[in-house]
């Protein structure tokens, strides 16, 4: 899988209007003249395990991400998307609704993080950032 495979599938989610995000979905960096943006980017610190759950796959592959929202001069809007955002994976780390992201069967997500301000950027938008972990055969 890669990080275009996870890109798209954010896209797929926001076309659905499971987040309503009005903003652009991206992998690189922030284009700052868009007040609103998800920036998807590779995790490099994500965990590398042996450990096997019961139920899991003995074959399986883990993509790390971090998601960066860009969102909003207004700290509350901001919070209520990334809360969104973050709400949508942690109620569905072990459920089977994520079945698949394109040909990738999405078996668990490992929430790394919390959902963590940033603060704001040089143009006064707040920022909050997503890591996750996505386990898939």
């Amino acid at each position: 899988m890669t990080l275009n495979d996870f890109k798209e599938f954010l896209i797929e989610l926001n076309t659905s209007e499971e987040f309503g995000f009005d903003g652009q979905i991206s992998i690189g960096a922030i284009n700052e003249d868009k007040e609103k943006s998800i920036l998807v980017r590779s995790l490099k610190k994500g965990s590398i395990t042996d450990k096997l759950w019961i139920g899991m796959p003995r074959t399986y592959s883990t993509l790390p991400i971090s998601l960066l929202l860009h969102c909003s001069k207004d700290y509350n809007t901001t919070e209520i998307m990334s809360n969104k955002i973050f709400d949508y994976f942690l109620n569905n780390m072990y459920t089977s609704q994520i079945t698949n992201i394109k040909d990738f069967n999405v078996f668990h997500i490992n929430l790394i993080s919390d959902n963590v301000d940033l603060g704001r950027d040089s143009h006064n938008i707040w920022e909050r950032v997503i890591e996750l972990e996505i386990y898939y055969n």
